[in-house]
This record gives C-alpha cells, structure tokens and sequence, in this order.
C-alpha cells in the first residue's frame, strides 16, 4: 500500500519545491526581516484552520483580502490549538465505526498545510480561494455522516416486534427474524410444537418447567415467564402473535423518535440537504452583489474586517478612477496611518493632491515614495511631469525633470510610450529641443504601434512645440 503511493508523494514534493522556487523568483515569497516571525506564523496558521472551518460551515463576512495581524492574542491560539486536537481525537476514536470522518478531517489539515502561513507568501492572513480543494475533506463528512445516519434506520417489521416486545414485558434479542432459531412464544415453553430448541453445541436443550397458573395464565398462548428464552439457547429475536400485538397497541407501524422518525430518516437527510443548498444560492448570491465593481468590493472588505490597509488603498485608487479625488486621497490617508511604509499609496495620494493644485503635499509624498522605493518608474514618471510642466515656474527644474524622467524609461527598457513622452517634456523644459524633438517622435510612434490613439495625438501635438522651440506647460 505504501510503495504503490511514493510515485504519487513524489511528484507532491516536486510540486512544492517548484512552487516555493516561484513565489521566490517573483518576490511573492516573504521572507527575512519584511517577513513575519515564525512564532505569529504559527499561531496564525492555527488561527487561519480555525477560521477556515467556521467560514465554511457559515459563510459570512467573506473579503477579498484578510489582513495579516499584527499580534494576537495568547489564549486565542490555545483555543484554536485545542478545537483542531478535539475534532482530531473524535476522528481517529470513530476511525473504526467511521473512517470517513478521519479520511475526510485529515484531508481538510493535510491539504491546507501549504496555505496557511508557515512559509509566507504575500501579505494575507488566509484566503478564501486557498480552501476550495481543502474543504473537499469537510464535505465528505458531512455527506458520508448524512447517509450513515440515515442508514441506521431500523426496518418497519423489527421497530413493530420491539414495540410489541417492550408493550408485553418481552426482551428483544440482537438478530432479524429467521436468522437464528426463532421462538414462538405461542407454544409452550416456547417453541414451536414439534421442534426443540438446541445449544450452541447442538445438543437439545433441557425443556422448561411446566406453565404455573396466575395472573394472566388464562391465555395458553404465552409462557408463564413472558417469553424469555433460555439463557443457554442461541435464540435472537422474539414475536408475538397477531392477536397479541394487537393487544401490546402494535398495528405494524414503525416506531419514532420524537424528532427524527426512523422510516423517514432518508427523507430528512435530503431535506437538510435541499436547505443547505438554498442557503447557500441565497448567500451566493448575496457576495457576489459586492463584485459589481471595485468600489463596491473593497467597501465590503472593510465593513467584515479591521485596520486593512490594503483594501483602503484599493479602494483610493478605484474612487481616483472615478473621479473622485477628496473621497481616494481619504482612502491612501488612511492607509499610510495603517502602514507609513506603503511606497504606492504615497505615490498614488501625491497624483491626487497634485490634481487639486495641493503641489507641495504631492512633493512631499513623491518624494517619500521614491526614499522608500528608489525604482518605482511610475513615481519617477509623475514626478518628472509635474517639475517639466507645471504652470508655476517655482515648481519647474528642468534638469531634475530629465534625470527622473531618464531613469523612469531605463527601468522600463524605453517600453512605455507615456515615460518617453514625459522625457521629451523634460527636455524641452531643459533646452534642449532637438532631443525632445527625436524623443516625441519615438514617444508618438510607439503610442501608435500599440493602440493608444489619444497619447499618439497628444505627442503629436507636443511635437509642434518643439519644433517650433517652445516647452509644454500645463494651464493654471
């Protein structure tokens, strides 16, 4: 069994080297001193298995992006450390009677082991895509579990004899009728006329003592000890006559729990299959009302978690695409409150101040942005603009404006038209027209080549400019 299974172990540990070689080739892996200690790691994987097992029994308050704390409390990974131990000491107890509760437990540790932290890739705590085939595991339990118990619903004829049984004072034996030797308890001393009971060794058993007479004797059809068999018979089950289970208030019907009746057990696991299939359309379709757009996506992310300074930053840059520049510059403000480090929000909260005229703000943060990220050609290229164009002379450096703007189009191997057509401006703003000249011209081609018409138009008009030895200025 073992050895037919080491291909298969294999190929998973082939996968896991390749995997962990790519997040660190791309930089997904966090490793080092960015990444977090491996004490808050485990107590979040501990956390995320948790939390994962919750969302999917309930699944409420789900975000595109769950932050990863900062610290956590100590008792709160004891508590998830105990849940996950309880639930595993249940599945290997039951592994006899019910191995799919540990097949199915086990698959949901074992297949999450990757996701949940211990070696961190990205800034997430956990995700709910990371569950998708994990939760496979939990699914098998509750569906094979639905169809055990429904299973174990006693037949119609057995529940009516233990009734009829019980009603009369009779023990009920463990077998089916026919399976054994069966007593009939309207012979006397309880056996059918003709016939002897016999031993486990297959001698015949002694008789049992003549009937005495008493209460209830008038009926010859039951033994004067109600039945019982005796102990050194092999006998498995009891019945009674239809006159006399008449009389114990059996007419065949199948006997009930007061909440789930046995004969439609089949019929309740189906429902409760039905429910839970419609709660979840309904919640369904509940989430995905927050995927019509970005803004309406990150809002949610906020409102279901706490201090996510990655949703707040998201949620700047779709409010900026819509024109909303005060409420996205709020947004990135609270992002670089969560996290001052945040070299994007800086750039992005300096395009939006910039666009308000608030031109001292945005070189403050452009100039933060580019500290704490040096090769960041977008806040190389914003930058560059503005001291090549902005309509205040007091604003305009032409000679930093072409170092930016040279170093933005070297990270992006001269690849992005808009950085090019940035670069003509700053030579331009510097004098020196005959390389702003040659640089539009590339800038506008390049646009051309990849469907961008309107830059293509704008270069071709800043052009003119040069040509004519005029710098390009925005208006006031």
């Amino acid at each position: 069994m073992l050895l037919e299974k080491l291909p298969f172990l294999l190929l998973a540990a082939g996968s896991c080297l390749i995997t962990v070689a790519g997040n660190r080739a791309v930089g997904a892996l966090v490793e080092g001193a960015a990444g977090f200690p491996l004490e808050i790691r485990l107590q979040n994987a501990l956390f995320a298995y948790v939390r994962y097992l919750g969302k999917a029994l309930w699944p409420v308050h789900l975000a595109v992006f769950y932050p990863y704390p900062d610290q956590f409390p100590p008792w709160r990974a004891a508590v998830c450390a105990l849940v996950l131990l309880a639930v595993s000491a249940l599945a290997i107890v039951n592994a006899r009677r019910r191995p799919y509760l540990l097949v199915g437990w086990f698959w949901f540790l074992g297949v999450l082991v990757p996701f949940v932290g211990i070696l961190q890739a990205g800034e997430q705590a956990l995700a709910d895509r990371f569950a998708y085939v994990p939760l496979i595991g939990l699914f098998l339990m509750i569906v094979w579990g639905l169809a055990d118990w429904a299973d174990r619903a006693p037949s119609p004829a057995r529940s009516a004899d233990r009734s009829a049984a019980r009603s009369a004072d009779i023990p009920v034996g463990l077998g089916h009728r026919g399976r054994e030797a069966d007593m009939n308890v309207g012979a006397p001393g309880g056996t059918v006329p003709g016939s002897k009971a016999r031993t486990r060794s297959g001698a015949p058993s002694p008789q049992p003592s003549p009937p005495r007479r008493g209460r209830g004797s008038s009926d010859a059809r039951l033994s004067p000890n109600r039945g019982v068999p005796d102990s050194r018979t092999d006998v498995r089950e009891v019945s009674l006559s239809p006159s006399e289970g008449e009389r114990a208030g059996v007419r065949g019907k199948t006997t009930s729990h007061w909440l789930w009746p046995c004969r439609y057990r089949g019929a309740w696991a189906g429902a409760l299959a039905v429910a839970a299939l419609v709660c979840c359309a309904g919640l369904s379709r509940r989430q995905t009302a927050y995927w019509q757009n970005s803004v309406t996506l990150f809002s949610h992310a906020l409102a279901v978690t706490r201090d996510n300074a990655r949703a707040h930053a998201n949620l700047g840059s779709a409010l900026a695409a819509a024109g909303q520049t005060e409420a996205a510059i709020e947004q990135f403000l609270e992002t670089l409150r969560l996290n001052p480090d945040h070299a994007v929000a800086h750039w992005e909260v300096a395009s939006c101040l910039a666009q308000l005229g608030r031109v001292d703000e945005a070189l403050s943060h452009y100039e933060t942005a580019l500290r704490l990220k040096p090769d960041f050609p977008e806040a190389l290229n914003n930058l560059a603009w503005l001291r090549a164009t902005h309509p205040d002379p007091k604003y305009r450096d032409g000679a930093a404006a072409v170092e930016l703007a040279e170093r933005a189009c070297r990270l992006t191997d001269r690849q992005e038209p808009m950085f090019i057509g940035t670069l003509a401006a700053a030579y331009a703003e510097a004098g020196r027209y005959d390389d702003a000249v040659k640089t539009a011209e590339e800038a506008k081609a390049k646009a051309a080549a990849a469907g961008q018409k309107e830059l293509a138009e704008k270069n071709r008009h800043l052009l003119e400019l040069y040509r004519a030895r005029q710098p390009f200025h925005e208006s006031r």
